[in-house]
């Protein structure tokens, strides 16, 4: 009875020692690899969020002016000022961006001009039939903004100018080519962009 005793226990017992001596190391270096890559995506996440905050810190003084001359609700002109940081390029800043949205649409998302049977709508009073473009992209914030910065840039390198296109954009390259002009939208503009600085 003893010999099948100690037959059954000596492998079971041989079998706790390897896994002992063989295996519990490396267990402890994958438990120390988790632990390590759990510490660099605790430090990447709030550097993320260190990002962000900074971000929206630098947003606030034109979120403030915003609500305080159109009593626009913060969170959407916190919005509107992300997506035009996002959205401008090295002709057109996200400065000029937001002046066009005050001047057009006051930072209303929703808002369509009078013109018939194509109103301008959106922030940036797009027109949709004139550039292909969706009912539903024009009160989207992202794609209006999007799209309006893309017809100012594109007019903008057609003309060269940012003047030329801040005045094509309102009232439509054809006219501005043909030799007609807008100094008061221009002045306008003007003054909106020298009200965020």
């Amino acid at each position: 009875m003893r010999f099948i005793a100690i037959s059954i226990l000596l492998p079971i017992l041989i079998f706790v020692v390897y896994m002992d001596v063989i295996y519990e190391p490396q267990l402890k270096t994958v438990s120390a690899e988790l632990d390590l890559t759990a510490i660099i995506a605790a430090h990447e996440q709030e550097q993320e969020e260190l990002r962000l905050a900074r971000e929206k810190k630098a947003r606030e003084p034109y979120v403030r002016k915003i609500t305080a001359k159109y009593g626009v609700d913060e969170f959407l002109a916190d919005e509107i000022v992300k997506v035009a940081k996002k959205k401008a390029n090295k002709h057109i800043t996200y400065k000029d961006i937001i002046a066009i949205i005050g001047i057009e649409s006051s930072f209303r998302p929703n808002i369509c001009s009078q013109l018939r049977p194509d109103p301008a709508c959106g922030l940036m009073q797009i027109r949709g039939g004139i550039w292909r473009i969706s009912a539903w992209e024009l009160h989207d914030v992202e794609r209006n903004i999007g799209h309006g910065t893309r017809i100012l840039t594109h007019y903008y390198q057609i003309l060269g100018r940012k003047d030329g296109a801040i005045q094509a954009y309102n009232i439509g390259i054809t006219a501005y080519l043909g030799g007609q002009s807008n100094d008061v939208y221009l002045e306008k503009y003007q003054r909106e962009v020298a009200f965020y600085r």
